[in-house]
């Protein structure tokens, strides 16, 4: 820079030209200058319309011009300052309308640096040349509201989260503004005031301290309780988007309360009351329906004195059930001695606090076939739902044809078996298909009732074979005709009292446990327990676990979660062979077992041939066969 000249960096020209007068001692007409950069760039607007900005002057005394200088107020080569991105506001709305974002992004702008001997001559600028990248905050509140105002937010505004937004200037999303979201309200439910499941007796690892005949707990009310209350729907309340709207809650749901068997609503329906001693029993899917479900106890034996006892709800017999005697409840049966030779059945849980001898025992049988047959219904119910819609274009073709080739309506021979007219062969041949369906259908819900091996409610027997019959004999009625009509009224029927009973089944799984159990099958719904000396050739099967306090020699037992059992086997060369198995997913832990013991998880089996300790068997992440 030529002797005598000064550089100088202000916010505006005529700061420049001050600060330079008084760098030269002289006054500001005695100086001339040339604007070196502009941080307004080209064209910028004067410090008076754009406020303050920085301008870099370089000056001198008149009369200081060298004849190699630039003229007055000519510029001198330096790159000016050039705009990068603009400042800028953009204001998002979120997808439920209950907030809304502002991101502000700075001016960015290059400008260039004084070089070093600029710097030692005592003025503003860095020690060193080139350019810098500046951001400018020139966004302000102001902006922000407005953008919000064109994006249509109006409400919850935040101006001091505004005002941080456009103080940082960082590019990052600020929520600037906050709806009011809608107050849910409570869909009407049914509370239950007494215990309606039996409550379990978690397993401890201290097994000794364990009274498993405690296990189970069962739920009793006397009559005048109160089993249940209905508690009416609470409305929600509606919020407020940022863009102003209400948004409304949930609407609510009613529920309904009912009583059954056993119970009665109280005068403004709000409350189930029990009419008899008993357990109570909550049933339905689309309303709430309590009975009070009676219990029998049987004083002494049941035997050829007693004859077989049957009951549609619990059982306890307060002595042992004997030799070709049949214990049957739907709910639960206790058994507070011994059973030999004897059949007992139970639609939830069953317990025999004595020894189980050559006896057959299934327990949770209700829930099990309820869910088997609710697919089955489902099936029927859709085919006679298109069964009808076929006749409907079947009777609406034959009404709207009462002449065809020549042969009078009231002569025309009645279709059997789907055949008939060819111009209704279409129609005919789909009654066919939905016939056929429907007797298999029916046949399907009969075979999975009468193997059961639950007693079912004499109604409900009687509607599965109604159903298979009617079913059956349908494809050779006339169509469309009276007797056909009728026959497709009593299979609506009889599907209907089948669903009653499905929709009135137990929910619970039941369990079995027996204190001791020899030469015995018993299957269950839930879990197997044997609490005290074990079991010998016994095949137990559970839907859920099997748990064996003692030994387990001969026999087979399957679980599809999980079995644990003392010992298994007796020791010697394989005098007694059992077979332990678990689904894929399951696990079998043994104390200790002999050899012959055959483990199966899955597919995969392992016989022992010595004897192990502590042993744990299931397969691995790779399907592979553990044993440790």
């Amino acid at each position: 820079m030529p002797a005598g000249d000064v550089l100088v960096r202000a916010g505006t020209v005529e700061e420049a030209l001050e600060k330079a007068s008084k760098a030269l001692e002289a006054e500001p007409c005695e100086v001339e200058y040339e604007v070196v950069s502009d941080a307004r760039g080209a064209g910028g607007e004067s410090s008076s319309e754009a406020g303050r900005h920085e301008v870099l002057v370089r000056a001198r005394r008149k009369g200081n011009v060298n004849a190699d200088e630039p003229s007055e107020r000519s510029v001198v080569p330096v790159a000016a300052a050039r705009e990068i991105a603009p400042a800028s506001v953009e204001i998002t709305v979120s997808a439920d309308r209950l907030s809304a974002s502002a991101v502000v992004r700075p001016r960015r702008i290059v400008r260039p640096v004084l070089g070093e001997e600029d710097a030692a001559a005592g003025l503003d600028s860095e020690a060193r040349s080139g350019e810098e990248e500046v951001c400018e905050k020139t966004v302000t509140t102001e902006d922000v509201e407005e953008a919000l105002k064109a994006k249509g937010v109006v409400f919850g505004i935040d101006m001091e989260a505004v005002e941080r937004a456009v103080l940082d200037a960082d590019g990052l999303p600020h929520v600037v503004a906050r709806g009011v979201p809608p107050k849910e309200g409570k869909d009407g439910f049914v509370e239950h005031l007494v215990e309606l499941e039996p409550v379990p007796v978690v397993w401890e690892e201290a097994e000794d301290r364990v009274d498993y005949w405690e296990r189970y707990r069962f739920p009793f009310v006397r009559a005048g309780d109160v089993v249940a209350v209905l508690h009416p729907p609470v409305p929600g309340t509606p919020g407020r988007a940022v863009t102003g709207e209400a948004i409304p809650p949930r609407e609510v749901r009613e529920w309904s309360l009912r009583a059954g068997e056993g119970a009665e609503l109280s005068e403004d329906g709000a409350k189930v009351l029990a009419t008899r001693d008993g357990k109570p029993v909550s049933y339905g899917s689309r309303y709430t329906r309590i009975e009070v479900a009676p219990v029998i106890v049987h004083d002494g034996n049941v035997g050829l004195a007693s004859g077989h006892l049957r009951f549609n709800g619990d059982i306890v017999v307060r002595g042992d059930v004997l030799e070709a005697a049949r214990v049957e409840g739907r709910g639960s049966v206790t058994v507070l001695g011994h059973a030999a030779g004897a059949m007992i059945t139970a639609g939830e849980g069953i317990r025999v606090k004595g020894s189980v001898v050559n006896c057959r025992l299934r327990a949770g049988g209700m829930k099990g076939l309820a869910s088997r047959l609710a697919p089955l219904l489902e099936a029927v119910r859709r085919a006679l739902g298109q069964l009808e819609v076929v006749l409907q274009v079947v009777l609406q073709a034959a009404a709207s044809s009462p002449e065809r080739d020549g042969v009078v309506a009231s002569e025309r021979q009645q279709t059997r078996g789907g055949h008939g007219r060819p111009g209704l062969a279409p129609a005919r041949s789909l009654v066919g298909q939905r016939l056929r369906e429907l007797d298999r259908l029916a046949a399907s819900i009969k075979e999975v009732m009468g193997g059961a091996g639950v007693e079912l409610p004499k109604a409900t027997a009687e509607a599965a074979d109604l159903i298979a019959k009617v079913a059956k004999s349908m494809s050779s009625l006339d169509l469309p005709g009276a007797p056909f009509q009728d026959h497709l009224s009593a299979l609506r029927a009889g599907v209907e009292a089948i669903a009653d009973w499905v929709e009135k089944a137990p929910s619970t799984s039941g369990g079995i446990v027996v204190g001791y159990a020899q030469n015995s099958v018993m299957e269950s719904g839930g879990d197997i327990l044997v609490a005290e000396k074990g079991c010998y050739n016994c095949n137990l099967s559970a839907a859920e676990g099997v748990r064996v306090k003692g030994n387990v020699r001969g026999g087979e037992i399957y679980a599809a979660q999980r079995v644990q059992v003392g010992s298994v086997g007796t020791p010697g060369q394989w005098p007694c062979s059992s077979v332990i198995k678990v689904a894929a997913s399951g696990q079998i832990r043994a104390g200790v077992v002999y050899p012959g013991t055959t483990f199966q998880v899955g597919g995969d089996s392992f016989v022992f041939e010595s004897t192990r300790f502590d042993v744990k068997a299931f397969l691995d992440d790779e399907g592979v066969l553990v044993i440790r």
